[in-house]
């Protein structure tokens, strides 16, 4: 009889459950539309709308713009740019899939336990024209995309280069877009509910290091005011590197060409200087004597300095100097006719040169730069003149020039205790120096020649050659790495 009645009660209560549950379990199957509770599309919670709704809230929350970020650069990709569409027939199939069955009623149970129902994600599907992307991804590239930025130097003031700070500027690194790497954070963006930014990949670029351009470009700078023509040339003899500012207008060569007659001596004779030759290389050299180098120019002419000059003037040539030529010794105005060449035929920048001797800074210069290469057992010297030429007579020239103890010009701008070997020369409407200076990274040649009509003052010579020889000096300082 218990037996009976305990079945009875059961009986009583699942029948009132069932009363209970089944009204509400009709509502919520009534209530199902296309997804069912607990299901997300791409994120979005859509409840119980039909499937024209659906897709209409997938296509407008999805069509909104996405910021893309180059570096600090908002920019706003339209998915209508790149054709995108969402599949929302794909999606809801994908949702369908996941809930059919008893999983149709997985809402229903935990709505019944009185919990929320753990949400289902169908992952956002959808289309883009890959294409219009790549094209879009171009503009951008093309639009911001920037070249890493040489070095450059600063602008003169009142027509001089600046003493008060480093005159040169490093280069900038330059910045790339990488297209293919940028595509995924992009898709990632498009295809999120909320999180709808990006930062495209950038790939940087190394600025160049410091070339010798930006000491061209203030030189030239610097040239252009001084009040008549101002002529520069600076080699780089380790690297090979020059600077080149109306390097082959033609000048008188004035004592400048006794580095000429220097190497011409040494050339000539096949023992070291006797007593009497080393006191005339001291006097040309330290003391730019003219008598004593028309006296060497005869050790070089075998009794004759005609012939001598005549020698010079064709071992220049050989050596592919030729802008350089001596006419006659100096001192002496006997020449009835005109040497023509490459510099002097100029017809746009003319010195109205001494018709006798005349060279130009880049002559003067490279012919600097062969004695040091020659000392250090190489370049065009010993390859012309080997073994009339030998390493230890170049590093005895040398020697020579450093006789020359004038400070100022070229010397004047450089540290004190620097290594400087230089030859200076000038008349009244022109002035020279060329030297071989030991800079931080290596030996290199400066060789200035400027020219006044009628009178060169000695102060804006001296000032001009001293600021040109210190921007020089602390252009290699720099490029070298260390602090000027």
């Amino acid at each position: 009889m218990k037996r009976r009645i305990r079945q009875i009660i059961v009986l009583l209560l699942l029948a009132a459950a069932a009363a209970f549950v089944a009204p509400q379990a009709y509502w919520y199957a009534e209530a199902q539309g296309p997804v069912p509770p607990g299901v997300r599309l791409g994120g979005l919670d859509l409840g119980a709308s039909d499937a024209a709704t659906i897709d209409a809230s997938l296509q407008y929350a999805f069509s909104q713009p996405v910021a893309v970020y180059y570096d600090q650069k908002r920019l706003i990709l339209q998915p209508r740019e790149i054709g995108l569409r969402v599949k929302t027939a794909d999606m809801l199939a994908a949702a369908d899939a996941q809930t059919r069955g008893l999983g149709r009623w997985r809402g229903f149970v935990y709505h019944l336990m009185g919990r929320v129902t753990p949400p289902i994600t169908v992952t956002l599907q959808y289309a883009v024209d890959s294409g219009a992307l790549a094209t879009w991804l171009d503009d951008v590239a093309a639009q911001y995309d920037r070249p890493p930025e040489p070095a450059h130097a600063l602008p003169l003031v009142s027509g001089k280069i600046p003493t008060d700070t480093l005159p040169f500027v490093a280069g900038k690194p330059g910045l790339s877009l990488a297209a293919q790497e940028s595509v995924a954070g992009i898709m990632a963006a498009l295809s999120s509910a909320d999180k709808r930014e990006t930062h495209l990949v950038l790939v940087e670029t190394p600025a160049p290091p410091p070339g010798i351009g930006a000491l061209q470009e203030l030189l030239s700078a610097r040239a252009e005011h001084w009040p008549g023509i101002a002529t520069v040339f600076v080699r780089d003899i380790g690297r090979g590197q020059e600077v080149n500012v109306n390097s082959d207008v033609a000048f008188a060569g004035m004592s400048t060409m006794k580095l000429a007659i220097l190497v011409e001596v040494f050339r000539h004779l096949d023992r070291p200087p006797n007593i009497e030759e080393t006191k005339l290389l001291t006097q040309t050299l330290g003391l730019s004597g003219n008598f004593s180098a028309n006296l060497l120019l005869r050790v070089v002419g075998d009794g004759s300095a005609q012939a001598g000059v005549e020698v010079l003037t064709a071992s220049m040539r050989k050596l592919g100097l030729v802008n350089t030529f001596m006419a006659t010794p100096y001192d002496v105005e006997a020449q009835s006719f005109r040497i023509t060449t490459p510099a002097n035929s100029r017809t746009d920048l003319t010195t109205n040169p001494d018709i006798h001797m005349q060279t130009t800074a880049r002559d003067m210069g490279l012919l600097a730069e062969m004695i040091v290469q020659c000392s250090e057992g190489g370049g065009t010297l010993l390859a012309a003149y080997a073994p009339d030429i030998t390493q230890a007579e170049c590093q005895k020239m040398i020697e020579i020039i450093a006789l020359n103890k004038l400070e100022a010009l070229i010397p004047g701008g450089l540290p004190s205790g620097t290594r400087v070997v230089h030859k200076h020369g000038y008349i009244n409407d022109s002035h020279a120096d060329v030297a071989i200076v030991w800079g931080p990274s290596g030996p290199y040649v400066l060789s200035i020649f400027i020219f006044m009509p009628r009178w060169v003052l000695w102060e804006f010579s001296d000032g001009f050659m001293g600021e040109v020889s210190r921007a020089t000096w602390d252009y290699f300082t720099w490029a070298a790495g260390a602090q000027p």
